[in-house]
């Protein structure tokens, strides 16, 4: 040990009056002696390890509990240079010391395999000394040959004074004292307290909550229960002068604390004279050793679970031995193994694998090399199981193998769960190719690792085998470069944005059509909840698209419709009261009148007028329509004439019709107005001539072929084709071609021609496709079912007969329109009728009430504004059995009620009618 250090047995030997005459300073020395011991004795009695080095790594001094550590390969420790003791790890040479000692920060390393240190400078206040201490951080040595550091850490400071003097001895033991993370305390035979360091100090406030100081017998704040135990320890200690060793736990601030607790006898001149006590937290030591405890205890019942099997064969004698677990799987009882492995194998394999695994295994010795093997097993209780072997080899000098050690396994449930997964994964393939929609999947690339046979087929028109593997670069044909790059964008943003993913896109398919898809895609995920690939279910959108767009065609057609039918109310009143009082003057005034002709033009004006109107409300399918069993021949047949004059000379008109039509229920006259609207189309896109084809034939429409023509019912029907060879019709224009005033004539066209042939056969419940191509011609094919119920036609025309006047009869007239009221009254009255009249149903019933139900005929409109007309004479009816009635109305939809009206019998005039039209209305009824 280097000169003036920590001479501690010389300076207890220094004689009491040593340079000190006066009775105070001899009294002092003695103080500080007997404190010096105190100190001393708990230095050298600490189970913390330290060792005191200069910045040169010569070692100055170390206590017991150091050299005990490290005297298993160092005889003399003392005066040695620490790095010559070879005691660091291979980066121990590049410890700076004297880096560390200027800083004053503490550095952490390893001794040894299986010794942590820590450095830490010692340099304090004006003290010139450089010294350096090395903490030991205590090792523990397992019966398993493993080693475990205990956690605690011990921290030590020593000071070196020049001076040695008791003093200066005594504030340096202090240093150390204070320095160190282990709690230290010296008491007397009191128990009261005469020594302690930081840390003593910091558990008594934990524990009591009080501020510990020189004096204080702590074990007076226990329960007299801990309290009497303690102090028997104590007095165990001192009686026997023996070291004592407890362990005790507390709750400090909810948190459960353990300690361990070691006393050593003070002795002074071979007397005892107190207790020193050093206590260690060993809490994390204690939880690292639960958790070991509980991992042990986790990893028996994995292997358990596992049904792990450990076996050992010396090939040299044949010798077989097995680990208690391979006895339970075999369901073999150790006295009855035979204890090498030819007969092991004829006692456990199953007979039909014993062959296989002792090729097998000779293989493996010849070639030097294991395998994994998997056989079957018959238990002793006769139960089948299957066990998979897997083995390494430990070779001798001369690369030979002697022993096999390996591990045998229980697969048995493996092997059914893993029959029940290629099950199910079968299941879920056939289910996923019956699936119509094209289904796909990827990692996380963008590599296909497979699809159903809808997106192989229809996609790729590949075998799935061939789309497995590649991506979407492998398939020019059918993905476009640039939509390369956005979908690889999409999957890109879905797989870094986990979730689900919605877009359209059009697809050119494997049969070269361009469809629209929607696209619905979602991440899947490993064990670990990382993605790991996309699922994709595409959704072909091309007919619901298609049926988009005739949904907003039928929209908007029955919107006009509707606009339509309000304008043709509203002309149907105004034109009843124009045709009626024109025909009124024309009656006045002779034909050499000078106003004649004009108010005929007038009326004629009227009738075009009413025509047009007519057209609307074909157009609109809201005319009421008088139906019958009809030969669609019959209608070609006697339009035809009519066609000639209208086509002219350079037109030839070709007719082609079935002999065996079949009929169908229309109004013959509607069926007409479509093939003249037709013809005119067709004369006029063939303004140099051309050909004019008609053709009728039966057909039966099957759910493919309505499925084609987005027609929604399939059945027999009666076509009816015209064909021109015109200018054609350009292939944009298709989609407009039906829309009410859209017109391919400019300024000759009204545009409603197509329009109302639409709306008839619509009103038919039919359908009509147009086939154009530029130069080529047009052809307009209409289908109208065919009437397989041969209903009665109970609706019949008006009777034409001669004019008959009244005979004085009482007729109530109901009209709200003041125009149409008063051309009924001026035409009844001049017809010989007694006419009452009213503008709404109130004052009807108030008029019919008066007049003591005298009236023979009420002549009512549908429409009123306080009610409907047909209540209203099904009222008057009610009081009047026999009384006659007529409702007229300028609506032609479901407002007139025309079904109801029918179905109930009652004769009803549709606005506009002229003068004979209402008197031979009247006359019918009446008779």
């Amino acid at each position: 040990m280097s000169e003036n250090y920590f001479k501690f047995d010389e300076l207890r030997k220094v004689p009491d009056n040593q340079d000190c005459q006066s009775k105070k300073c001899r009294t002092e020395t003695l103080a500080l002696k007997s404190e010096l011991n105190v100190m001393h004795h708990l230095h050298k009695n600490s189970p913390c390890a330290t060792l005191i080095v200069n910045n040169s790594g010569d070692i100055l001094d170390i206590n017991p509990k150091a050299e005990k550590i490290l005297s298993e390969n160092n005889e003399e420790l003392i005066d040695s240079n620490i790095f010559d003791l070879k005691l660091f790890n291979n980066n121990g040479h590049t410890i700076d010391l004297e880096n560390i000692l200027t800083s004053g920060d503490p550095f952490r390393f390893r001794l040894t395999q299986y010794i942590d240190c820590q450095l830490c400078s010692l340099k304090e206040g004006d003290i010139d000394a450089e010294l350096i201490a090395i903490y030991l951080i205590d090792s523990v040595k397992e019966k398993n040959d493993k080693f475990q550091t205990s956690g605690a850490t011990s921290e030590y400071i020593h000071r070196k004074k020049s001076e040695e003097t008791l003093s200066s001895t005594n504030a340096n033991l202090e240093a150390i004292l204070e320095s160190t993370a282990d709690i230290i305390a010296a008491r007397n035979l009191n128990g009261d307290i005469t020594h302690y360091n930081k840390s003593f100090e910091r558990l008594v406030k934990s524990l009591f909550g009080i501020e510990m100081k020189p004096g204080l017998n702590t074990l007076h704040y226990l329960s007299e229960e801990k309290r009497i135990y303690w102090e028997n320890v104590l007095k165990f200690v001192v009686r026997n002068r023996e070291r004592h060793h407890e362990i005790f736990i507390e709750e400090i601030d909810n948190d459960t604390r353990y300690y361990e607790l070691v006393f050593n006898p003070i002795v002074v001149n071979d007397q005892v004279i107190g207790v020193a006590e050093f206590t260690r937290d060993i809490t994390e030591f204690k939880k690292t050793e639960e958790d070991l405890r509980a991992s042990q205890a986790e990893l028996l019942t994995a292997q358990e679970i596992a049904q792990l099997g450990i076996y050992e064969w010396d090939l040299r004698d044949d010798s077989l031995t097995w680990s208690k677990h391979m006895y339970r799987m075999a369901g073999l009882d150790p006295d009855n193994f035979k204890g090498n492995l030819k007969e092991t194998i004829q006692q456990v394999l199953h007979p039909d694998d014993r062959d296989r695994i002792n090729k097998e295994i000779q293989e493996m010795i010849e070639e030097k090399e294991t395998k994994n093997m998997e056989f079957r097993i018959i238990r002793q209780d006769g139960e089948e199981r299957v066990w998979r072997s897997e083995s390494e080899f430990i070779l001798d000098e001369n690369n030979n193998p002697i022993k096999c050690i390996g591990v045998h396994l229980d697969v048995t449930e493996c092997n059914k769960a893993e029959r029940a997964l290629r099950s199910n994964l079968q299941f879920l393939e056939t289910m996923l190719d019956t699936i119509p929609n094209p289904i796909f999947y990827k990692d996380r690339k963008g590599t296909y690792l497979g699809c159903n046979k809808a997106f192989s087929n229809q996609i790729f028109g590949l075998p799935k085998e061939q789309i497995a593997g590649k991506t979407l670069k492998d398939f020019p044909g059918h993905i476009p470069p640039d939509l390369v790059d956005v979908y690889a964008q999409k999957d890109k943003e879905l797989i870094d944005n986990p979730g689900t993913q919605f877009y359209e896109s059009k697809v050119k398919c494997a049969d070269g059509t361009a469809r629209d898809f929607l696209f619905n895609k979602a991440t899947f995920y490993d064990a670990n909840g990382r993605a790991k690939g996309l699922i994709g279910v595409m959704l072909d959108l091309t007919e619901q698209k298609k049926l988009e767009q005739q949904l907003l065609q039928s929209q908007k057609m029955e919107a006009i419709g509707i606009l339509a039918g309000g304008i043709a109310h509203d002309f149907n009143n105004l034109l009843t009261a124009i045709l009626g009082n024109s025909e009124l003057m024309l009656k006045m005034v002779s034909e050499d009148n000078a106003i004649y002709e004009e108010i005929n033009e007038i009326k004629n004006a009227a009738n075009r007028a009413a025509a047009l109107t007519n057209q609307l409300l074909a157009f609109s399918r809201r005319q009421a329509l008088q139906k019958k069993n009809v030969n669609i021949n019959d209608i070609v047949k006697n339009v035809s004439k009519m066609l000639h004059r209208l086509l002219g000379e350079d037109i030839d008109l070709i007719s082609e019709l079935a002999p065996d039509l079949k009929k169908v229920y229309v109004d013959s006259s509607q069926i007409e107005q479509v093939i003249i609207n037709l013809a005119i189309n067709a004369r006029d896109a063939m303004p140099e001539g051309g050909t004019l084809f008609i053709q009728t034939d039966n057909v039966t429409l099957t759910e493919e072929d309505c499925k084609k023509m987005n027609f929604s019912s399939a059945g027999e029907y009666v076509r009816l084709a015209i064909q021109d060879s015109g200018e054609g019709i350009e292939s944009d224009m298709l989609n407009q071609i039906f829309d009410p005033f859209f017109t391919t004539k400019g300024l000759r066209g009204t545009g409603l021609g197509l329009s109302v042939v639409y709306g008839i056969i619509k009103q038919h419940n039919g359908l009509i496709n147009v086939d154009s191509e530029k130069e080529k011609g047009t052809r307009f094919i209409s289908y109208l079912p065919v009437n397989t119920e041969n209903p009665e036609n109970s609706h019949h025309k008006t009777s034409q007969a001669t004019v008959h006047e009244g005979n004085n009869e009482q007729v109530l007239v109901v009209e709200d329109d003041e125009r149409v009221r008063n051309f009924i009254i001026k035409v009844l009255r001049k017809n010989n009728y007694k006419v009452f009249y009213a503008e709404s149903a109130a004052e009807a019933t108030k008029i019919f009430t008066s007049e003591n139900r005298e009236f023979i005929l009420v002549f009512s409109d549908v429409v009123l504004p306080d009610r409907n007309g047909i209540n209203l004479i099904e009222d008057f009816l009610s009081k009047k059995p026999d009384l006659k009635v007529i409702l007229s109305s300028g609506y032609s939809d479901r407002k007139s009620q025309f079904h109801e009206i029918k179905e109930k019998g009652y004769a009803f005039l549709q606005k506009p009618f002229d003068i004979k039209d209402l008197l031979n209305t009247i006359q019918n009824v009446l008779s």
